[in-house]
């Protein structure tokens, strides 16, 4: 039980170096998810859509559809 306790404290001081940089992963997160949806709703005004869209070819090797994405 001495050693559990032991090992568990000294684990603390660790974990505080860790938990000292949590708010700066919770700013960034929140961040990248606001700059995802901006973008998503930027695309969207500009009539842009991330869906694939068909385009025949002509001959040539591999002629048939091609799915060419953000046109």
């Amino acid at each position: 039980m001495v050693l559990i306790g032991y090992l568990l404290g000294d684990s603390l001081s660790g974990a505080e170096q860790v938990l000292a940089h949590l708010p700066l992963v919770g700013v960034t997160t929140v961040v990248l998810m606001i700059a995802s949806m901006g973008a998503r709703r930027w695309r969207t005004r500009r009539g842009t859509s991330a869906e694939p869209v068909p385009v025949t070819t002509t001959g040539g090797l591999g002629s048939g559809k091609r799915w060419i994405l953000f046109t």
